[in-house]
């Protein structure tokens, strides 16, 4: 390995550090309360050295986000894009892998669907990349109604109300992992999954 390489490797070792140590202290103490000086402080390092790989905690909250909105649409397009039998199955998927991303990475979910915290940014919700999320669902809910599966014929309506279902679930299952006595957690995604369906489609 080259020199140059190396000092990349390091220098990306070293921002990865960063971000880890900022996304729990932006859970623990909430973004507003963090400084940079903590962060320093969280991976042992001198102000100033992090100052050399960040300019500031936004620029550090943009990266944590950025890769969290990648990692969360590659769950959802994936689910969408695998071969399903019919439409319902694809879309129960799509529904299933929102849950999952959250119970895989509940870090980036808290940031990201609860803490909301790209408001520090200045950037609104809608037209945020994470509503691709989103118009895949709805996408999928239209082909549905196109197919006279669906009882309510307002694809924008049904999606925003399986995308509030899900949430809550999957919230509760994140804040709530060791503090209620769950249900097998299989089962009861399943059973949610049917019972949101069963209430929008037609049998």
């Amino acid at each position: 390995m080259g020199s140059t390489e190396r000092r990349n490797r390091e220098t990306e070792e070293i921002r990865q550090k960063i971000i880890a140590a900022a996304t729990q202290l932006f859970i623990e103490e909430g973004y507003a309360n963090v400084s940079m000086r903590k962060i320093a402080q969280k991976i042992e390092y001198s102000p100033t050295t992090i100052y050399i790989y960040f300019q500031n905690k936004e620029e550090i909250l943009r990266e944590l986000l950025d890769h969290g909105t990648a990692l969360f649409l590659d769950y959802i397009q994936k689910a969408f894009a695998a071969p399903a039998p019919d439409s319902l199955t694809r879309l129960r998927a799509g529904l299933k892998a929102y849950i999952q991303f959250g119970l895989d990475q509940p870090a980036f979910y808290r940031l990201m669907f609860i803490d909301n915290l790209e408001a520090f940014l200045q950037k609104a919700m809608c037209g945020n990349d994470r509503l691709q999320g989103f118009a895949l669902l709805v996408e999928h809910i239209a082909e549905l109604i196109d197919q006279g599966q669906c009882r309510e014929q307002d694809e924008q309506l049904i999606g925003q109300s399986m995308w509030a279902s899900i949430h809550g679930l999957t919230s509760l299952l994140i804040t709530y992992e060791h503090h209620f006595p769950w249900n097998e957690q299989e089962v009861l995604i399943r059973y949610h999954l049917d019972t949101l369906l069963g209430s929008f489609v037609r049998k």
